[in-house]
């Protein structure tokens, strides 16, 4: 039983990882899409 919860935590702990790193690859870009939009005006 303790194996199992520590298992589903941890597949839990790399989805969370997931998202983030999705999140934080979206702001870079958006980041990015902002200075290139300021250099080019």
């Amino acid at each position: 039983m303790a194996y199992s919860i520590s298992n589903t935590r941890s597949a839990v702990n790399r989805f969370d990882g997931g998202l983030l790193s999705c999140f934080a690859m979206t702001g870079e870009a958006f980041r990015l899409a902002d200075n290139i939009s300021q250099v080019i005006t």
